[in-house]
C-alpha cells in the first residue's frame, strides 16, 4: 500500500466538485433586495437606491468571486436582479408618484417610452450603440472595481426598467398581454448580457488579490460566461434592428396614453 497515494496537493484539489454557496444565501439576497427598494422609496432619494440594492448582493457576490465560484456569483446575481426588478415594479405601480424621487433616471426613461411610442422620437430607445457602449460599461467598471461598481450601476438600471415596465402595465388595456410585451426583447437581451460579462470581467481583480490553484474546476468557466455575453449582446442588437417597429405596434395596441 502506498501511504503518499493522494498526498499531491493539485490532484486532490483537481477532484474537488465546484464550491456551492451555504444554505440560505439565495433567500437573504431576495429579501435584503425587497427591503433596499422599499428603504429607498420611504426615503425618496434616488442617489441612494443604487447603495442601497448594491448592499443586498455585494457581500454575497465578493464571497463567492473570493472563492473563486463564478457560477454561485452567477446565480447570486441573477436572483438579485430578478428580486429588485419585481419589488421596483410594485413599488412603482401602485406608488407612481414616488417613483421620481427613488428611482434614479425613471422619469426620463419613461419619457423616453412615452414619445417613442407616440411617434415623437425617432426609433426605439436603447439602440445598438447603447445596448453594446452599456455591456462595454459594465465591463469596465466590474473589471476595475470586482464587479461592485457594475452591481451599483445595476441597481440603479433595473430599477428604472422595472418603472418602464410599471408605466405600461398602468396604461395598459389587458394587463396580461402588457406583462407578456411591456418589455422588448432587446432589453431582455441586454440584461442577460451584462449578467454573464460582468462575473468573468470581474475574476481578474479577485485573482490579484486572492490566488487561486490553475486546477480549480471553476477556472475556465469565465470563457464560457464572457462567450454567452457576448452573444447575448450581439443577440441584443439584431433584435433591436429587426424588431424596433415592430413592437411599437405591439405595444400600442396593448397601451393607451
Amino acid at each position: 500500500m502506498n501511504r503518499h497515494t493522494g498526498d499531491k496537493p493539485s490532484a486532490g484539489f483537481a477532484a474537488k466538485p465546484p464550491p456551492s454557496p451555504p444554505a440560505g444565501q439565495g433567500a437573504w439576497i431576495i429579501i435584503a433586495s425587497v427591503a433596499a427598494v422599499v428603504l429607498s422609496v420611504a426615503m425618496e432619494a434616488s442617489f441612494m437606491t443604487p447603495f442601497l440594492t448594491g448592499a443586498a448582493l455585494g457581500p454575497f457576490f465578493y464571497g463567492a468571486m473570493r472563492k473563486n465560484d463564478l457560477r454561485s456569483a452567477l446565480s447570486l446575481t441573477a436572483r438579485w436582479a430578478v428580486s429588485v426588478f419585481i419589488a421596483s415594479c410594485i413599488v412603482c405601480l401602485y406608488l407612481p408618484e414616488r417613483t421620481a424621487g427613488s428611482i434614479p433616471f425613471a422619469d426620463t426613461m419613461i419619457r423616453a417610452v412615452t414619445e417613442w411610442l407616440s411617434g415623437t422620437s425617432h426609433g426605439a430607445p436603447f439602440g445598438p450603440a447603447m445596448i453594446l457602449g452599456g455591456v462595454l460599461v459594465f465591463a469596465v467598471l466590474s473589471l476595475l472595481s470586482g464587479g461592485m461598481a457594475a452591481i451599483l450601476a445595476g441597481g440603479g438600471a433595473v430599477s428604472g426598467a422595472a418603472c418602464v415596465f410599471s408605466h405600461l402595465m398602468r396604461h395598459g388595456e389587458n394587463i396580461v398581454q402588457v406583462t407578456l410585451v411591456g418589455m422588448p426583447p432587446w432589453i431582455i437581451a441586454f440584461a442577460f448580457s451584462v449578467l454573464f460579462i460582468m462575473v468573468p470581467a470581474a475574476r481578474p481583480f479577485y485573482r490579484r488579490i486572492h490566488r487561486g490553484a490553475s486546477g480549480d474546476p471553476e477556472t475556465t468557466a469565465w470563457r464560457t460566461y464572457a462567450i454567452i455575453g457576448a452573444a447575448f449582446g450581439f443577440a441584443g442588437v439584431i433584435l433591436h434592428l429587426a424588431l424596433g417597429g415592430a413592437w411599437n405596434t405591439v405595444l400600442n395596441a396593448c397601451t393607451v396614453f
